[in-house]
């Protein structure tokens, strides 16, 4: 595959750009493109009324007029809240974190039943993510019946129950890199080439993500620093920020940077949704503890790996990347 470009930033087209910032139509168009927040491998392409690497840098001009800065570990990231997002977390927080429990009240009888289905749709798809070749019929019926699994794969998805469970029993505590060890080791239990390194950090760096076709998309930090990084993220998890951060937000985030740092030998997707969970169970957003949100990135893996890529090649020279392309995670929820 082709990994996504942006233009390279100068001083000649940002003057160029310049001449237009106060058309009207250019800035209507620009403003649209920017709610939908376009990467540029979605815009070049487009007919426009003027260069795509104009307009790719008069959209660029606008978002730095707005976006807020998320220092973390030796890079600066961007993020944006859009109008869409502002419309969709305002759902979230109505639905997901208070409203509903007079709703669920009737259900109190089976409020058990439906967690416990939830926690298995999730553990299935996250592991399906990863490559867990069964059927989500198959799946969930080895779970409901309390069968020994009989392959690597569905002991993937049975490591991921048992993790979700636990997840739920942690949502009141603040997370540490121990936690993190625990949750990766139950994740990953005989399932690793190396036993070893299930429940610890990589100690090398050899370790890279790869598409199909051997394109590198990804090369992680250097081990040594994974240990310290984790603590910032830990840090990061549990404290109020000074700059507000809605908390789906900084879920998303959180879900990202395991991604990005990488810390394990494997089981990092499953490690950082099994995080996700946490954060937003911890934060009171309850009705995800019915909510299976890996079936819903299971059917959209490509955006999902893009969200990746598209973060890690829109960056420019003051910045390590922009987190709003990876917020359209959340117009998946």
């Amino acid at each position: 595959m082709k990994l996504p470009e942006v233009p390279e930033f100068s001083k000649e087209s940002l003057e160029k750009a310049g001449k237009f910032l106060h058309d009207d139509q250019i800035a209507e168009l620009v403003h649209g493109y920017n709610e939908r927040y376009l990467h540029w491998e979605e815009l070049k392409h487009r007919k426009l009324p003027l260069g795509p690497v104009i307009i790719w840098n008069l959209m660029k001009i606008s978002r730095a007029l707005k976006a807020k800065s998320l220092e973390f570990g030796d890079w600066v990231f961007k993020h944006t809240l859009i109008d869409e997002f502002q419309e969709k977390l305002h759902v979230l927080d109505k639905s997901a974190a208070g409203n509903l429990i007079s709703s669920l009240e009737a259900l109190q009888d089976n409020k058990r039943k439906y967690i416990i289905s939830s926690l298995m749709e999730e553990a299935i798809a996250s592991s399906q993510i990863e490559g867990a070749a069964t059927t989500r019929e198959i799946a969930k019926r080895m779970l409901q019946e309390n069968r020994k699994p009989r392959s690597k794969d569905e002991k993937m998805i049975a490591n991921n129950y048992i993790t979700m469970k636990h997840i739920v029993d942690l949502k009141n505590e603040a997370i540490t890199p121990d936690k993190i060890l625990e949750i990766h080791r139950l994740i990953t239990s005989r399932t690793l080439e190396k036993p070893e390194y299930e429940g610890n950090f990589r100690e090398n760096n050899e370790i890279a993500v790869y598409s199909h076709d051997g394109t590198l998309l990804h090369k992680p930090v250097e081990y040594p620093d994974v240990p310290k990084l984790i603590n910032e993220l830990c840090d990061f998890a549990n404290n109020k920020d000074e700059n507000f951060i809605h908390p789906i937000i900084k879920g998303i985030i959180i879900h990202f940077l395991v991604g990005y740092i990488h810390p394990f030998n494997d089981g990092n997707g499953r490690t950082a949704r099994a995080l996700f969970y946490w954060y937003l169970l911890k934060n009171d957003y309850w009705l995800f503890e019915y909510m299976a949100v890996s079936r819903i990135i299971n059917s959209s893996k490509k955006h999902y790996r893009n969200a990746y890529l598209y973060t890690e090649s829109d960056r420019t020279p003051n910045d390590s990347g922009d987190l709003t392309g990876r917020r359209k995670e959340a117009q998946m929820l």
